[in-house]
């Protein structure tokens, strides 16, 4: 199944989080929830985070940017 576009996922191939920009039958286009560059994954790689790992995630993000600038 392919993900949808502003689904959180997390790259099995290389464990990192991002947010599904757009995908392709084979292939998903992913943001990095933090600074870095969109990278691709393959669609088998991808799975849609649990409503607990996107909490966390959401919640990372947001004590993150609390501290930008301190």
């Amino acid at each position: 199944m392919r993900p949808q576009p502003g689904t959180l996922v997390r790259d099995t191939a290389t464990g990192r989080l991002g947010l599904v920009l757009r995908s392709t039958v084979e292939s998903v286009r992913l943001l990095p929830l933090r600074d870095g560059t969109c990278w691709a994954a393959a669609v088998t790689d991808v799975r849609a985070l649990s409503m607990r790992e996107a909490l966390s995630a959401r919640l990372a993000l947001v004590n993150a940017r609390r501290t930008w600038g301190k």
